[in-house]
């Protein structure tokens, strides 16, 4: 993940490293363990939000918590392990996380669904997906089968790759579907910047940029061991 100037790199034990974009050194590293409790094992992505960095892992199924200066753990959620969860909202294989306006918005892979938490890790709702009132359901393919993205754009439009059928489907923030990206060859990853919508695909060896009206509006990169592919 990237956010507050610094990129974070999972290691092989689970730890993050938190690397500092201007000089590319480790400026501290997200423990995997609080003493003997396992914290990360497969952590897959990473949100910033009041001084707080969340970091979603598939493994211990659950969204752990480090102060953004420190580094020091401050808690998880999410995981029925924890006890602040029944099973019907607890995660299952979590990949994706994002952060907006106060609400943690997580990629629940296993479930088929958004889950929504406040900043502290309450759980707040499960995001309802639903198709345009103009519309009937088998005319568009809103539902998720295998979200492992999420990202919230300015507006609050809320969008999630989708690895059930490689796309990249946009939501409005009540859960109505608005649209999806253009079809590519194999969607990997996706992030929302300012100026549009990023998302990688492994086929064609490019970045893709999108407009937020769904245009592509160019690509970058290549197939290749030079240094721009």
């Amino acid at each position: 993940g990237v956010g507050g100037g610094n990129l974070y790199i999972s290691r092989q034990d689970g730890s993050v490293d938190v690397v500092s974009n201007k000089e590319g050194k480790v400026v501290m590293t997200l423990a995997a363990k609080s003493g003997s409790t396992e914290l990360l094992n497969q952590p897959e992505a990473v949100a910033l939000a009041n001084e707080i960095i969340y970091v979603v892992d598939s493994k211990t199924e659950q969204v752990v918590m480090y102060d953004m200066t420190t580094g020091k753990y401050q808690g998880s959620f999410g995981s029925s392990a924890n006890g602040n969860l029944s099973g019907d909202f607890a995660l299952d294989e979590p990949s994706g996380i994002a952060a907006h306006e106060g609400v943690i918005y997580v990629a629940d892979t296993g479930n088929e669904r958004v889950q929504m938490f406040g900043i502290n890790g309450v759980f707040l709702d499960t995001l309802v997906l639903s198709a345009p009132p103009s519309s009937s359901d088998k005319e568009l393919p809103y539902k998720l089968g295998e979200p492992r993205d999420v990202a919230v754009d300015m507006e609050g439009r809320i969008y999630v790759r989708d690895e059930d059928d490689n796309s990249v489907k946009v939501y409005k923030p009540s859960g109505e579907y608005l649209r999806s990206l253009p079809k590519t060859g194999k969607p990997v990853a996706l992030s929302v910047a300012e100026d549009g919508i990023y998302v990688m695909d492994e086929a064609a060896f490019a970045i893709l940029k999108y407009n937020f009206d769904a245009n592509l509006a160019y690509s970058f990169g290549s197939k290749g061991e030079g240094k721009a592919q």
